[in-house]
């Protein structure tokens, strides 16, 4: 991913986990796919979100519409 992507999704997601809200220092961020690159997805900004570590590890590889359409319609 280029430093530009991230910055991108840096400044989208206010810098937070989008499905609890904590921050740094409280919780360590990491870079989620959407749509898992196991499932077709890819790196672009617009299918890359923070996720708090509990909630990235917890997803796995799942994939849900929900989070594709509340994307879409944001």
């Amino acid at each position: 991913m280029a430093f530009q992507e991230y910055l991108m999704v840096a400044v989208r997601s206010d810098q937070k986990c989008e499905v609890c809200g904590r921050r740094p220092p409280e919780v360590s961020l990491d870079i989620d796919h959407v749509v898992p690159v196991s499932r077709g997805g890819d790196n672009a900004y617009f299918n890359l979100r923070f996720l708090c570590e509990h909630h990235n590890r917890s997803r796995g590889c799942r994939f849900r519409w929900a989070d594709v359409w509340r994307r879409i319609l944001a």
